[in-house]
């Protein structure tokens, strides 16, 4: 099966499953916004999964390039792409990220890592900071 099928379909599962979520449909996080979510999202996958310092480290955005990304990372050469990995990705490390659902106090984000595991990122905003809270494999069956 294609990866362009497969991204699709983790998207579509992932918009489904959030969808039992109220939400507020007026609501659309800002920029930064956005960039504090993603980069939740990324230093929780780096502490599961550690890279050591100075690696090239692939994002891959489908809301397109965040300035700031890259500068939340020093340890890394992070190089922040707008769009999907596509069926060839870099060899070095690499994530996707999907913005799901959201609200002002939630969010759920499809991240794709370069092992071609697929998870559903869910995060709450606590006390300002946005925070991972639970992370779940995506499995096809």
């Amino acid at each position: 099966m294609s990866i362009i099928i497969v991204r699709s379909i983790c998207i579509i599962t992932l918009l489904a499953l959030t969808s039992c979520v109220t939400w507020d449909s007026g609501y659309r996080p800002t920029r930064e916004e956005t960039l504090d979510i993603f980069i939740a999202v990324l230093k929780s996958r780096l502490a599961r999964t550690p890279l050591p310092q100075h690696r090239d480290l692939y994002v891959f955005l489908n809301e397109g390039v965040i300035p700031g990304l890259a500068a939340s990372f020093k340890d890394y050469r992070v190089i922040v792409r707008g769009g999907s990995p596509g069926s060839s990705p870099p060899h070095a490390r690499w994530y996707y990220l999907h913005m799901g659902r959201y609200a002002p106090d939630k969010a759920f984000v499809y991240l794709e890592a370069s092992e071609r595991s697929g998870y559903i990122v869910k995060l709450k905003k606590r006390e300002g900071k946005w925070i991972v809270v639970d992370e779940s494999k995506f499995v096809l069956t």
